[in-house]
C-alpha cells in the first residue's frame, strides 16, 4: 500500500471530475440551443440533452474525447503529486 498515494489519487480523481465537467460546458449549451425548452420540464430538458448528445456520433465523440482528455489530465496530476510508482496513481485517479 506504500506505492498508492492516496492523497495523490483522489485529487487526481477530483481533477478529472471538475475537469470534465467544466470542459462538457460549451457542448451542452450548444445542444440546449437546438432544443425547443419552452413546454418541457427540467426533467425532460435534461433527457432530451442527452437523447441529442447519444443520437448523433459527432456530439457523442466529442463528449467522449472531452471526458478521456480529463481523464488524462487527471491521471498526470495524480501521478505528479504521487512522485512515486506514477503509472499506478496515474490509472487509479482516472479510473477513481
Amino acid at each position: 500500500m506504500t506505492k498508492v498515494s492516496i492523497k495523490a489519487v483522489l485529487l487526481g480523481g477530483i481533477t478529472d471530475v471538475v475537469a470534465t465537467n467544466i470542459a462538457s460546458i460549451p457542448l451542452l449549451m450548444t445542444v440546449m440551443k437546438t432544443i425547443d425548452r419552452a413546454h418541457l420540464s427540467k426533467d425532460q430538458t435534461q433527457a432530451a440533452v442527452i437523447a441529442a448528445i447519444h443520437s448523433s456520433p459527432a456530439l457523442f465523440s466529442a463528449q467522449f474525447l472531452v471526458g478521456t482528455a480529463c481523464s488524462v489530465l487527471g491521471g498526470y496530476v495524480a501521478a505528479y503529486l504521487a512522485r512515486r510508482n506514477e503509472l499506478l496513481n496515474g490509472a487509479l485517479a482516472a479510473w477513481l
